[in-house]
Parts: C-alpha cells; structure tokens; sequence
C-alpha cells in the first residue's frame, strides 16, 4: 500500500515555506536592483563632477578668457580712468575671475554714481555702464561751493563756481555736515520737494532759466531771484502755483525795465491781490 496523504497542516506549511523562499528571492532580487542603480548614478555624477571641475580649469586658465577690453558707458562727469580705477579690474584678469558685484559695489562709493551694471561680454570683454546724478543747484560755502543733485545728494566740493546753476539761500544743514558723498538735512530735502513743483511751474512761463537764486529758508516764503530782470519775487508757498506764475509773468511783462520785487504771496481765494514794488535806483 502507498504512503498516506499529508494532512492538511502539513501541505499549508509546505505552501507557507514556498511563499517564503519566493519572497526572500524577489527581495533579494530588488536589492541588487536598487545597489546597481546607485553604483551608476554615483558613477554617473562622479564623470560629470569630473567633466566639470575640468572644464572649470580649463576656462579659468584658458587665454582665450583673458580680459583684452574693458568699455565704460554712460559717463559725463566721472572720468573713465575713475571708474576704471574703482572698479579694480584689470587688463589679462580671467573673464570669470572678475567679481562683478564686486566691481559694482566699488564703483558706486563715486558720489556721482546713481546706477552701476558691471556685466561679462565673452570671450574676452567686460562693458560697465552707469546712471550718473546730475547737478541742479549749488551751495555757497563761504569761499567753496557745493553741487547737490534734485534729491540734495552732495556730489562735490569745489573752489571754483564754475556752473550755471540756481543757488540756494537759507538752507540749515550745517556747514560741517556738508561733505561730498552725503545728503542734505531731512529739513532741506522737504524745501526741495517743493522746489521741483515751483521749478516745473516756471517753466510754463518760460522764466526757469531766469532763475538764478532761491532762498529756501522758510517754507511759506519762498524767495526767487531773476537779474535778468531786474527782479525779486515773493512766491509764497507752493499753493496755487499756476496762477502764481502766471500773474509773475504779467507783472514783468508790464514792468520792463523797472527793479523792484513782485509779491504773489497772498491768498487768491480771499481776495489778494498780487502787486508790483518799485525800487528807488541809487
């Protein structure tokens, strides 16, 4: 006779130990996967570190890379050798050697430098281009004078009066405060607020380019000096500026050849009447 059939019991363990071999052999399996997949992508990105600290070499030695122009644009007031010189970048430096940021952050302590975009031009070329501020008004500083942009930047110290510029009277920031490379007293600043409203009013008369002085002192007073002619004119404050002007205009129309000093410094809409004064001459 044959042998017996298992029981039950038996046969499920049977089956149960299948299962477990099966798995061991697919976990296995999915472990050599998975570490052959890692050892390439380690290889992989080890040859492209290599490929690029190669080619990282190879342009910060190249000649090819050597810087053989260097061209600044923009500027009027700051010589080119200025900027050059702040930048500190030289002739034969490695193009991407050169510290933009750098270069621009140097550039910038020129108190005459508003903007400042220092870029590579490749293979062999570094182009600077700057935004410089402009000169609106002068200071008088006893025997020296100051330049101030419209913004009351001090851009420079001189000897020499040498531009056609308004002069500000009355101005409180104190005299040892007045350094290139600084800005005006916040009190100041807010007069040339103001300033750029009266000035852009001005113009609509055609009488800006008379204006050759302006005493700033008190807000509600504002003072403007025309020699040419021959004129004085209390504006005011900046209230009501266009009919200001336009009532200026018509007095020094009207008063050719007289001197004297124009006041349009009352309340239009309570009935001021703007008015002429004479000058007796001397």
């Amino acid at each position: 006779m044959g042998k017996k059939p298992q029981n039950k019991k038996q046969m499920q363990k049977v089956k149960n130990n299948s299962k477990t071999i099966k798995k061991k052999q697919a976990d296995d399996k999915s472990a050599r996967i998975k570490k052959a997949k890692i050892i390439r992508a380690v290889l992989s990105w080890t040859i492209l570190i290599g490929i690029l600290v190669g080619l990282l070499i190879f342009l910060c030695n190249a000649e090819l890379f050597a810087i053989c122009d260097i061209e600044v644009v923009g500027n009027n007031q700051v010589p080119t050798e200025t900027i050059l010189q702040l930048s500190r970048i030289d002739l034969q430096d490695n193009i991407f050697l050169t510290g933009t940021i750098k270069a621009q952050n140097k550039i910038r302590e020129n108190p005459y430098i508003q903007k400042v975009k220092v870029q590579r031009v490749l293979p062999d070329k570094i182009k600077i281009e700057v935004v410089e501020k402009q000169k609106a008004y002068i200071l008088q500083l006893n025997e020296q004078y100051a330049y101030i942009d419209a913004n009351g930047d001090i851009l420079e110290i001189s000897n020499a009066n040498a531009e056609n510029l308004i002069a500000l009277q009355g101005y409180t920031t104190p005299y040892e405060e007045i350094i290139s490379g600084k800005t005006l007293n916040e009190e100041d600043i807010e007069r040339l607020n103001d300033l750029r409203k009266i000035l852009k009013s001005s113009e609509n008369i055609d009488i800006n380019d008379k204006i050759t002085s302006i005493n700033i002192k008190d807000k509600n007073q504002y003072i403007l000096y025309l020699p040419v002619y021959k004129k004085i004119v209390y504006l005011g404050d900046t209230s009501s500026l266009s009919t200001k002007m336009l009532r200026t205009k018509d007095i020094i129309d009207k008063t050719t050849d007289k001197e004297g000093k124009i006041f349009v410094n009352g309340q239009f809409n309570k009935g001021f009447d703007p008015y002429f004064r004479e000058e007796a001459n001397n």
